[in-house]
């Protein structure tokens, strides 16, 4: 046949965002860390979005920050585009212990600002049949576990997914926008 693959652009902004809950009340270590921009741009430093775009996306993708896209009236100009969006895993390190995240344990996993207790966050993530949302999450904990971060990703179904978003108890999604 003749045959033709046409991408429809988002206008979104991104097919894939994890969305960090600035609100969430219910740990306080953890609530203390999700409302650090330092730490928040660690995060963002240490996702190999290349790898995720290879991986899960196939090559279509364009890696960047989550801002509004080209052409639309919001687009901060292509200066954000890469803006804390590119991996460096070697910068996200140094503002992890720069914040007080230096101690580690034996694992080599990051301990909380007591010094004693391992920080573990929770990525909570939907199953959508149109992306492969829990194959992008198995990236980010491998990422992240590279930057010393454990991360507790959980396959939620819809509803559960929204009742715990919609009662402020989810501390990172990972859905689109």
């Amino acid at each position: 046949g003749d045959y033709r693959l046409m991408l429809w652009p988002s206008m979104g902004g991104s097919e894939c965002v994890v969305f960090i809950n600035q609100t969430y009340e219910e740990d306080p270590e953890v609530a203390q860390w999700l409302r650090n921009r330092d730490f928040r741009i660690a995060l963002s430093l240490g996702i190999d979005r290349e790898e995720i775009n290879e991986t899960i996306f196939l090559g279509t993708g364009t890696p960047r920050a989550f801002i509004c896209p080209p052409g639309t009236p919001f687009y901060p100009g292509p200066e954000y585009e890469k803006q804390y969006a590119m991996r460096d895993a070697a910068k996200a390190n140094a503002i992890l212990d720069r914040i007080g995240l230096k101690e580690k344990n034996t694992d080599g996993m990051r301990l909380g600002a007591d010094g004693k207790s391992e920080l573990t966050l929770r990525l909570s993530v939907i199953n959508a049949s149109f992306l492969d949302y829990p194959g992008v999450a198995e990236l980010l904990v491998r990422h992240w576990r590279e930057l010393g971060l454990r991360i507790d990703a959980r396959l939620q179904e819809r509803s559960l997914f929204t009742k715990l978003n919609e009662s402020n108890k989810q501390q990172m999604l990972l859905w689109d926008a």
